[in-house]
């Protein structure tokens, strides 16, 4: 057979050490920790059961775990009624009840219902709930056998890129997520800002990738898992509640709704 047509030599299949030696020194460790959990999580299956056991454990030995374990935010109110006979309004903006004519007003501190009107009774608040980020990595550490990550690049000067994952050492199965943040804002009279780069990087993108990194691993987690321990906290949370912390929660909020509309009126000109 010709020089020319000798196929080349195939070169021996690396060994599982010397691939490892030939990566750079931080992906190796990387790479060896993870065989080393996977090998574990092979050996030592999940047991939902007990996860959930160990949740409701934390929930009560912690009532301050319990209390930060789902988070609830203010998303708008329902619709405002009529202070005189009850009729909904249907926009925010109408005053005059169209059912008995009367005009309803809004009653700030310090002033009283001009005659011939009413108050006019503001929809009730809604409210968003979930669980949250505390909830989520306590979530984690019950489940074993897992690894989270977050990284944060710089793309230019109009936003930053963060992600956030999720790598399930057990199954194999890994989800990511990305989100561009902006760097800059709109301020009510339309102009543009820019947040500062110290307040931007130590406290903006620190607060988006925790809940970024809170989407990832809730998604990976099995629904019953979810829903037993947001039963769980939502009962721990009522039952560690007092009448009188309960009575101090809703005066709170009264106070903020207070000053929300001080800063309202003082925002429109006193109107």
């Amino acid at each position: 057979m010709p020089e020319s047509d000798v196929l080349p030599a195939i070169p021996p299949a690396q060994s599982q050490e010397s691939a490892i030696a030939n990566l750079p020194e931080n992906l190796a460790v990387i790479k060896l920790q993870h065989e080393g959990c996977m090998s574990l999580a092979r050996a030592e299956p999940r047991n939902l059961v007990d996860i959930v056991a160990n949740l409701k454990l934390q929930l009560v030995s912690f009532p301050e775990f319990a209390a930060i374990a789902i988070y609830n935010k203010p998303i708008g109110r329902g619709k405002n009624s009529c202070g005189n006979c009850g009729a909904e309004f249907n926009k925010d903006n109408d005053r005059k009840c169209a059912n008995c004519q009367m005009v309803n007003v809004q009653v700030f501190d310090g002033h009283t219902v001009p005659a011939g009107k009413v108050e006019i009774k503001l929809g009730a608040m809604k409210f968003a709930e979930g669980l949250s980020i505390h909830a989520a990595e306590a979530i984690a550490e019950a489940y074993k056998y897992n690894a989270i990550d977050t990284t944060a690049d710089n793309k230019d000067n109009q936003f930053a890129t963060i992600s956030a994952t999720f790598v399930d050492l057990q199954t194999g199965r890994m989800r990511r997520s990305t989100k561009d943040v902006p760097k800059h804002f709109t301020y009510r009279d339309g102009n543009q800002g820019k947040i500062s780069d110290d307040r931007f990087w130590g406290t903006v993108i620190p607060a988006k990738q925790s809940l970024l990194l809170r989407e990832v691993i809730l998604r990976s987690m099995p629904a019953g898992l979810k829903a037993e321990l947001f039963k769980a906290a939502k009962d721990a949370q009522e039952t560690a509640l007092t009448d009188d912390q309960i009575n101090s929660l809703v005066t709170l909020e009264k106070e903020k709704e207070k000053e929300y509309w001080k800063l309202m009126k003082k925002l429109h000109g006193g109107k």
